[in-house]
């Protein structure tokens, strides 16, 4: 009797962990074989990118341009701090944190300075950020902190030209933050920001990781009533998200399904959101952009799990070993957009050169015809001189 129970209960843990185990497959590009090998455009070329600002030994996970002021603000990190001082990956290592800076970088001539911020009451240790222009001189900017004492957003006021930042005012919510990754800013200074990897133990996460369970959310603070609530659940390892340039849609990464959420919003009020499609990708995802006259969804993230996970733990030995991808998600005008498809995707590039090791964003900026690259781990950030 025992015997045939515990063939029963193999039989489940097999059938529990196969679906998992297909998954990480497909987003690794094992099985089914990833069928794309090359960049879907012939035209862009690497050897038209080159790494600045690399001599400040500093990682910039990600990016987010302002035309109207000619720069691009970077979230940066010494990269090994980024390593040993990630709450969200439970490493809290405290000696490592506090080594965030907000830098910007000059799109006309690639010229990356960092910006101070001379009344910030705490230390920085920097993830996501967004900004919205306020007036013709001033643009607020929204950063993610992961201060040991709790996850907070920082309000910063930057004056076009200025190399300094201006503390403006916090944000913190314990209960619902819970190690934030990446933030969209509205125009009215509210905010969607992605929680992701919410177990409180390192088993949890890893749990949350492999399985992959739909723990992650979306949270909307509205700069009003100064108000935190959830507007969207069942994400697996809700990741990157960001606007539309018309900001009536929100577009979130599900990192450990390789999906991208698409959402409505509903009510600018309370930011309700109204889930449109999920467009299946095969890889994991990171951080997600839009180019700002098309409204062309960009997203960046890793092509391999393992590999990925070895560059987290020893960067400066596995990093460069750590390949991405960036797939393009537009409308569809195909004639299958009649059974339900809203929305088409393709691989647009293939950064498998050590030059594009662990790129987690990727922005366009097509005043300039430069596209720009993030990294978790590499130094610098790689700008080419195409648009992607």
């Amino acid at each position: 009797m025992l015997s045939q129970i515990a063939s029963v209960l193999g039989v489940i843990l097999l059938a529990v962990l196969a679906i998992p185990l297909s998954t990480h497959l497909r987003l690794s590009g094992v099985y089914p074989p990833r069928n794309a090998t090359k960049p879907v455009s012939p035209k862009l070329s690497t050897t038209r990118c080159a790494t600045v600002a690399d001599n400040l030994n500093i990682a910039c996970e990600t990016l987010a341009t302002n035309p109207q002021f000619g720069v691009a603000y970077l979230a940066c990190e010494n990269p090994l701090s980024r390593s040993r001082y990630n709450p969200g990956f439970h490493a809290v290592d405290p000696a490592f944190s506090g080594h965030g800076a907000v830098y910007s970088m000059n799109l006309k001539n690639n010229k990356v300075s960092k910006l101070d911020i001379p009344n910030l009451p705490v230390n920085l240790s920097i993830l996501g950020l967004d900004f919205y222009v306020k007036d013709a001189t001033t643009a607020i900017i929204n950063v993610i902190n992961h201060h040991p004492t709790g996850a907070r957003i920082e309000t910063l006021s930057h004056k076009k030209g200025s190399t300094t930042l201006d503390f403006v005012d916090s944000v913190e919510s314990k209960s619902l933050f819970n190690w934030p990754n990446s933030i969209a800013t509205m125009p009215d200074g509210s905010f969607y920001v992605t929680s992701g990897l919410v177990g409180k133990t390192l088993a949890a996460k890893i749990a949350e990781t492999m399985l992959p369970l739909p723990w992650g959310s979306i949270l909307y603070y509205n700069a009003a009533t100064q108000k935190t609530r959830v507007v969207a659940k069942d994400i697996q390892f809700s990741n990157g998200i960001a606007k539309s340039p018309n900001n009536e849609f929100i577009y979130a990464a599900g990192s450990t399904s390789g999906a991208l959420h698409v959402y409505k919003v509903i009510d600018p009020e309370t930011g309700a959101l109204k889930l449109v499609e999920k467009v299946a990708l095969d890889f994991y995802l990171d951080n997600v952009s839009v180019h700002p006259r098309t409204g062309a969804v960009y997203v960046t993230g890793h092509s391999n799990g393992p590999r990925f996970l070895m560059a987290m733990a020893n960067p400066t030995v596995y990093a460069r070993s750590s390949g991405s991808l960036v797939a393009k998600v537009v409308n569809n005008t195909g004639e299958d957009v009649f059974y339900g498809h809203k929305y088409k995707s393709s691989l647009v590039f293939v950064g498998d050169d050590p030059l594009f090791a662990t790129a987690s964003h990727v922005v366009v900026a097509p005043d300039f015809k430069k596209t720009i690259f993030g990294s978790l781990f590499s130094k610098g950030v790689v700008v080419c001189d195409w648009e992607l």
